[in-house]
This record gives C-alpha cells, structure tokens and sequence, in this order.
C-alpha cells in the first residue's frame, strides 16, 4: 500500500465522501487534469496467482485537449488523489491518439511494455540473473530495483524469447513477479502487505468457498513441498531453487474472487492483499489483478482469478509471461 500521503488523504480515502481527482503530469510544467473519463488496468498475475508475472498496466483517456508538445512516445505520471491531493499512480509512456466527436482518447502504457523486443545476449554463459537484467535495461531504456535479490547462475544462453519473457522467468526463478512500481522502475515482490477495507466503501464480494493454503511448487520437471500446488514455468529453474521457493511460498493463504468498490483505494499495490469482512467472515484476496474508473467518483474491482490446481493435479500452466497482455 503506498503510504506517502498525509494523513487527511488517508482519512478522505477511508471515508464515506471522498471527493476524488486525477490529472497527467507530463513534466516541464505541463499538467493535464480536465479529464472525462479515466480508465486503468494494471495488477501482478493475471492469469492466476502464481510467480512468473510480467502485468502490463494501460490506460485510456478521454479528455478534450492535449498540449501541441504531448505526442505519441511522450512520458507522464498518472495521478488519482482526494480533496485535491494526490498520489502517482505510475509512470505510463503515451502509445495512441485518436481523435472522435471532439474528444480525444489516449492510450498510454508502463514501461513493462518496452521489454516487448527480442532478448538477443552478448554475455558469456554460464552468467547471472542480476548480469541478464543489467543487459535489458540497458537494451530497453528502463530500470530494474533488484533489492533483495541474490545473483542465481544461469547456465545456458536463451534464444528465441523476449526481454519481457525472460524477466517473467527470472521473476519465477525467485518466486516472485515482476511490476512496474509508482515511479516507472520494474521490481520483484510477492504479496507482502495486507490492507483492510472498511465496510462503507466495497459492494457485495464474490468469493470462493474456501481458502486456499500452498504447500507445494510445481514448475516443469521439478515439485517441491507437499499438498495444494502453485503451478507455473520457469525456463531457468533447478530443483535446489525451486527448494527455495517452496520454503517462501508455503503456507500462503488466500481466497480467489472479486471485489468491487464503490469507493476507490489508489493506495492499493499490485502487491498487496485486500482484506475485507463480509456476512460475518473475512477474506484476504490478492490485488492480482485490479481496474479503476475515473469519472468524477472513482470506482474499483480487485480480482484474484481462481485458476489454481489442486493437489493431485500434474497440469501446467503456459508461461505467466506468455499468457499476459
């Protein structure tokens, strides 16, 4: 949960009329905020909760004026706040503009898209995860925060993969995905923060039945651990690593479903767990995948797909990296 607001922010945003704003902020003085309609997808595992994700968050814009310097390849800062404070929601590169009725609509993307080329290596293999990520920032334009991350060798040399592609792998090798963060830098997390919501601002959740409790890793060739699965591959994974991952992994505990807010939280990470209590139970669903609305209110659902396998299952999935958009 982004937590660099002041307390009146976090007071208006947790209570029952927040009055909601949001603008672009593209630098050098140049701020968009007479908007219409603001809509933003972003999230961490989109086709179910499992490490390996490379989540593209976008977003569309209408509105009826740009400034003459804001062009396709321009660079801004979303914002969402209350009471005319705000907070970044991310940095998003513009990717169209189109133009209809007297109204513009633009389309912009985070910088995860910009690993959407071709991972062609000039390292010396056997090399290191931490090497192979210094490489694509440099092939990409973009910035990795590896804090945490230990180099992991990696023997043979990848062909026929995109930069996107082998993050999403090396993310997997650590157990975790990869996002991009509120300043535009990509980093690696599981979920890690859990936020409670309060009663006033969700509608009615759907939610599964029943908990799910990981014991046990699959990826590829090589299982960890014993009991309900997280299932996913990794092209570089051993079994001494994934030893490892199991041992972060196990015992995560969540619900899959879908909860609609009423009244949106931007403070919600794509990192984060929502807790939420409903008809006397409470539930804790990852931020997995979230949209946001902006129309003058803001209106919110967070998902967590329930995609997940069961014990005696031995299906895999298709890379996180491949399946996401």
């Amino acid at each position: 949960m982004y937590t660099n607001v002041s307390d009146d922010f976090l007071s208006a945003v947790n209570g029952a009329e927040p009055v909601y704003c949001c603008k672009l902020d593209f630098g050098n003085n140049v701020t968009v905020n007479d908007l219409f309609t603001v809509s933003y997808s972003g999230g961490s595992c989109s086709a179910g909760i499992a490490p390996g994700g490379t989540v593209i968050a976008n977003a569309k814009v209408e509105l009826s004026a740009l400034p003459v310097t804001v062009k396709k390849g321009s660079t801004c800062t979303l914002y969402f706040g209350v009471n005319g404070e705000y907070a970044p929601q991310g940095v998003l590169t513009v990717k169209k503009i189109e133009k209809n009725n007297g109204r513009l609509t633009v389309t912009l993307e985070d910088n995860m898209a910009k690993t959407e080329k071709g991972y062609f290596s000039s390292l010396t293999y056997p090399s290191t995860t931490l090497k192979m990520l210094s490489e694509i920032a440099a092939k990409c334009g973009i910035t990795f925060s590896t804090s945490g991350l230990t180099a992991v060798t990696v023997k043979e040399k990848p062909e026929g993969y995109t930069c996107r592609e082998i993050i999403g792998y090396i993310a997997g090798l650590y157990g975790k995905f990869a996002v991009c963060d509120r300043t535009g830098k990509i980093i690696f997390k599981w979920f890690d923060t859990t936020v409670q919501l309060s009663e006033n601002c969700f509608d009615t959740p759907t939610v599964a039945a029943d908990d799910i409790t990981v014991g046990r890793v699959v990826c590829g060739d090589f299982t960890a651990g014993t009991g309900t699965a997280i299932t996913y591959d990794c092209l570089f994974m051993t079994q001494n690593q994934l030893n490892t991952v199991q041992k972060g992994l196990n015992g995560f505990k969540y619900r899959t479903g879908e909860i609609p807010l009423m009244l949106g939280n931007m403070l919600i990470d794509a990192w984060d767990i929502v807790s939420v209590t409903y008809d006397g139970e409470t539930v804790n669903i990852p931020a997995a995948n979230f949209s946001m609305t902006y129309n003058g209110g803001l209106s919110m659902i967070i998902e967590a797909p329930a995609e997940e396998k069961s014990a005696d299952s031995s299906e895999s999935y298709k890379s996180p990296a491949q399946k996401q958009a």
